[in-house]
């Protein structure tokens, strides 16, 4: 079946391969980094507002005179726009294009950051801090989709580069939100954690304000509306909410890959979250670090993430070369995807390792530098493990469905993750800061044999899978199904 090429909801319609113009794969790629450029950025801006409120929480205590807890609820209430704002604005972006969208969150989180630096009460900031995050929430997944319109990422190695920089910028903020926020704080106030958020933003605005279209569907309905007055028919609604809200829960709950991998990653970020409660607690108590120095803390974690980079580099070229992994897939592929797990693994270890370490040394008859040294071990295992599974879906789903997959998972970490920072001050006081992180570092290690299961059994799951394009089956229309043992199993809705 085929699809008038103005048509299809979900980007079927492609500009013609040679339309210098209007293909944004033609580009040049100084053009094409240009265009990504303040997509990635608003990306860090989008988690770097998580983690750079934790340092202004004593200050939110002592203005409005709420309790402790009450004040780190906002990393909370700042989780749960990152769960709804997705499925709306991206929703958007499929009938309007990713510019005019892109532009317009940039904007409305800048304003409303901006509102967050000057509230008066504790109310508004919460609901300014909440809209912030609804507003800003889809840039991680609009800088994706961006770079999927721009490159071949299979095949292109500057693509592959600029999603690995994309990866990362949701990553790095984790830690250096509070690397740089507690020293600002400590010299200035703690309104302008919001300031420097809202300048990344307003750059992040500049940035943008000149890339042209990138999504193709929306450059074919400009340009026949510019030849016709007449727009092409969009899709409706109902295909787009399912496409982009309803598909990702439902691959959530039926795709064998997605839930135990987004489990994963959403315990790892659940524990980033319980660190950025409990790091400032026994510091202060332990060791009588003031702010500054509370922040500085999470550095061996950033450095952490920074060097897990070249180790799965190394690992993935490792594992590529292995004949295990170099024999051809029954679907197809000359490289499985699982040789992507090696990262995950080892992260999987590593990550309680890091938790048993820091817990139970952070006594003050233990040099401060010993348990802080144990972030970067953590640091570097949270990369590993967010990554890896990021790049393993990506091999198995595709553009097609990559960016549903990746919704999923997003909702699964803030969901799990949001309510972690609420119940830390009480359980690290009640039963200490070294149990504290024996209970988180248990967790973890239920979760080590997952990627292992994946290792040995992902082939037989993929072949479950209804949302796996396989060789040979490539048309997507709604309600297909191709004949042979690896098709494509009704699937709807389908993107491309």
């Amino acid at each position: 079946m085929s699809k008038s090429p103005a048509t299809g909801a979900m980007g079927a319609a492609e500009p013609p391969e040679g339309d210098i113009v209007d293909n944004p794969r033609t580009w040049s790629e100084n053009k094409k980094l240009l265009a990504v450029l303040g997509g990635i950025l608003a990306s860090f801006t989008a988690v770097f507002g998580t983690s750079v409120y934790v340092a202004s929480v004593p200050g939110v205590v002592e203005e409005y005179g709420v309790s402790e807890t009450l004040a780190i609820s906002l990393v909370s209430i700042y989780s749960l726009g990152q769960v709804i704002g997705p499925a709306i604005t991206t929703a958007s972006s499929e009938l309007f294009g990713r510019r005019r969208v892109l532009q317009l969150s940039i904007l409305s989180a800048l304003v409303l950051t901006v509102g967050s630096a000057c509230a008066q009460t504790f109310r508004s900031l919460a609901v300014l801090r909440f809209l912030a995050s609804l507003a800003i929430s889809p840039c991680p997944s609009f800088a994706l989709s961006v770079i999927n319109d721009l490159w071949d990422v299979e095949s292109s190695k500057t693509g592959s580069s600029v999603v690995l920089l994309a990866a990362m910028a949701t990553i790095i903020p984790a830690a250096l939100g509070m690397v740089c926020g507690a020293p600002l704080v400590a010299v200035r106030d703690w309104r302008w954690t919001f300031w420097l958020t809202a300048i990344l933003l307003g750059a992040a605005l500049l940035a943008v304000l000149p890339i042209p279209e990138t999504f193709a569907p929306q450059i074919v309905r400009q340009r026949a509306r510019k030849e016709s007055n007449e727009a092409p028919t969009r899709g409706s609604w109902k295909e787009l909410a399912w496409a982009l809200f309803a598909r990702p829960i439902h691959m959530l709950l039926v795709e064998p890959v997605i839930f135990p991998t987004a489990l994963v990653s959403a315990i790892a970020q659940g524990v980033v979250f319980c660190l950025y409660a409990a790091y400032p607690l026994i510091l202060s108590t332990a060791y009588s670090f003031n702010l500054a120095q509370i922040g500085l803390s999470f550095l061996p974690m950033f450095v952490g993430n920074v060097l897990a980079v070249p180790v799965l580099g190394i690992i993935d070229r490792s594992t590529a070369v292995r004949e295990h992994f170099s024999a051809t897939d029954a679907v197809g592929s000359t490289l499985l995807p699982e040789r992507r797990l090696g990262g995950a693994i080892l992260g999987g270890i590593l990550m309680p390792i890091s938790l048993f370490w820091g817990g139970w040394t952070a006594r003050q008859d233990i040099h401060w530098i010993v348990p802080l040294l144990s972030g970067l071990l953590f640091g570097m295992s949270y990369t590993l493990i967010l990554i890896s599974y990021a790049i393993y879906k990506n091999d198995i789903y595709g553009a097609e469905f990559g960016a549903s997959a990746f919704s999923a998972e997003v909702m699964m970490r803030y969901v799990l993750s949001a309510p972690v920072p609420l119940f830390t001050v009480h359980m690290v006081n009640r039963i200490g800061f070294g149990w504290s992180m024996t209970l988180m570092g248990l967790i973890c290690a239920v979760l080590i044999p997952i990627p292992w299961i994946f290792m040995h059994h992902g082939a037989r799951l993929r072949r479950r899978s209804r949302f796996v394009l396989h060789e040979g089956c490539r048309d997507t229309t709604p309600g297909v199904t191709c004949q042979g043992p690896h098709s494509l199993r009704d699937v709807q809705g389908a993107e491309g």
